[in-house]
């Protein structure tokens, strides 16, 4: 009879010290990459750069250019940083760029942006620009478009909001083909917001 009464005191102590399994959530994994089609983010930027290579046309002696590259860009994204580790999209980017008492600069790109990471983002970018002009820079600076960047999300998407802010360097360039001398080179910080449509 002691026996088993000691051994009615072990069970529940032994029970209770093993106790339920805790249970962690799964980590979530990455979505097939056919599923980012099945929701979008738009992704709204403020740009500025300095120059890191710009070749001003013959006549720029007698009138410098100011160069400097401000402005913005549009993205719509397909997929979401929750459940996809690569996401594609399509993306516009206007920007002043160089300016003077008679001439103006503007560059024009639309382009395929693809992005990777969740909270530091790697953004590539390719597509043509096309510059908008006075009549003596026309057709002087248009060219492939390439552009990269990393952004920092400092502001995350909750439950409750899925806006989130990024800041990060991007570096655009314009390669010339026909005439190599005036593709040209900018760096720069970049501010994004992106909206989601779907909730953490």
């Amino acid at each position: 009879m002691p026996s088993l009464f000691l051994l009615s005191l072990l069970i529940p102590v032994t029970a209770t010290a093993a106790g339920p399994k805790e249970v962690t959530p799964a980590s979530s994994e990455a979505r097939p990459f056919t599923k980012i089609f099945s929701n979008f983010s738009v992704q709204l930027g403020l740009d500025a750069a300095g120059p890191v290579y710009f070749k001003d046309t013959a006549d720029g002696r007698l009138e410098e250019l100011s160069v400097f590259q401000y402005g913005g860009h549009l993205n719509l994204m397909f997929g979401n940083t929750f459940s996809d580790r690569h996401r594609l999209g399509l993306g516009f980017f206007f920007a002043p760029t160089a300016v003077s008492e008679n001439r103006n600069l503007s560059y024009m790109a639309p382009y395929l942006v693809y992005e990777t990471g969740r909270d530091w983002i790697l953004q590539l970018e390719a597509g043509y620009n096309l510059t908008s002009a006075s009549k003596d820079l026309e057709k002087q600076y248009d060219g492939a478009y390439l552009g990269s960047g990393i952004s920092y999300v400092f502001l995350k998407p909750s439950p409750d909001s899925p806006i989130y802010l990024s800041l990060g360097l991007k570096g655009r360039a314009i390669v010339n083909l026909d005439q190599p001398e005036y593709s040209s080179m900018f760096v720069g910080l970049q501010l994004e917001l992106t909206y989601q449509t779907v909730k953490p």
